[in-house]
């Protein structure tokens, strides 16, 4: 108990930030600042199959309402929760949240590009294969702000 205790006192050993499951859905973020842990929660969801879990980061208006140290910190704490709770095992929901690396785990997941291209409007990146939309806009997790093709 005492041991358990003092962990909770100082950062762990690997680092200033730590995030685990909230019962069966939800997340918490936790990182060791002004000498206590802050902690965000965050709300998820279980699915059955694969990806087995969805992290909802919602957009960049409801990431205001978070505590004022996290406020501004958005794409950081994204990027490390998400390197803790990966796809394919973990889908991710909200507004600009897929990396690059992520698009590219899910363009090899689709099989690769087509040689044919997006269907969306003036859009000219490649289809994924066996669909008729590119990555950005079969995940619109990926659009920045506009819904604006990459090529």
């Amino acid at each position: 108990m005492l041991s358990r205790l003092a962990s909770m006192l100082k950062p762990p050993a690997e680092g200033n930030w730590q995030a685990g499951h909230i019962g069966l859905h939800g997340i918490w973020y936790e990182e060791w600042l002004g000498g206590k842990w802050q902690r965000l929660e965050i709300d998820g969801e279980m699915l059955v199959g694969q990806p087995h879990h969805v992290i909802y980061f919602g957009d960049e208006n409801a990431w205001k309402q978070k505590p004022a140290w996290a406020q501004h910190r958005r794409d950081e704490i994204i990027d490390r929760i998400k390197s803790k709770f990966r796809i394919p095992d973990y889908e991710y929901d909200g507004e600009a949240i897929l990396s690059e690396a992520d698009k590219d785990i899910l363009i090899r997941a689709a099989g690769g590009l087509s040689d044919t291209p997006c269907r969306w409007a003036s859009c000219t990146s490649p289809a994924l294969h066996g669909k008729q939309f590119c990555v950005t806009h079969c995940h619109p997790q990926s659009l920045w702000r506009q819904p604006t093709c990459p090529a």
